[in-house]
């Protein structure tokens, strides 16, 4: 079956529309990640590490874009710990968007693969964001 077949499936199983399956898909989506996001807690650093004068989390989880029919590019130079604004902002685009087509939701931070790997967040994010979000969507 290919993920088409699927949605079909499903749509036909639950009465949606497809318009409003493909936005609930891409929404789901955009909680899972925004939430799933590790926010920057001192208390998970490395013994050493000095935590800067004003450190607040949260770059990471507000940096989460959505783009229709390409890829947004560059940084959102904003800090989201609680994530309410990220996912007000996701919905906004979502929902003024067309259903058919390209959806983006991506992060392009520099340490955002980092992230994804289990590296940049060993303690908080020891398996990633993304990963787990679009196994999660599948199950």
């Amino acid at each position: 079956m290919t993920f088409g077949t699927d949605m079909l499936r499903i749509v036909n199983k639950t009465n949606l529309s497809m318009d409003v399956f493909t936005r609930a898909t891409i929404l789901k989506l955009g909680k899972k990640l925004d939430t799933r996001s590790p926010v920057g807690d001192p208390k998970y650093w490395s013994p050493n590490t000095p935590v800067p004068e004003g450190y607040v989390g949260g770059r990471f989880r507000a940096n989460w874009q959505y783009g229709f029919g390409s890829a947004p590019t560059g940084t959102i130079d904003a800090i989201d710990a609680g994530g309410s604004a990220t996912q007000a902002r996701i919905t906004a685009g979502v929902m003024a968007s067309p259903t058919v087509g390209l959806h983006y939701l991506v992060n392009n931070l520099d340490y955002a693969k980092d992230i994804e790997n289990g590296t940049g967040s060993p303690r908080q994010a020891p398996k990633g964001v993304v990963a787990l979000s679009v196994l999660e969507m599948s199950a």
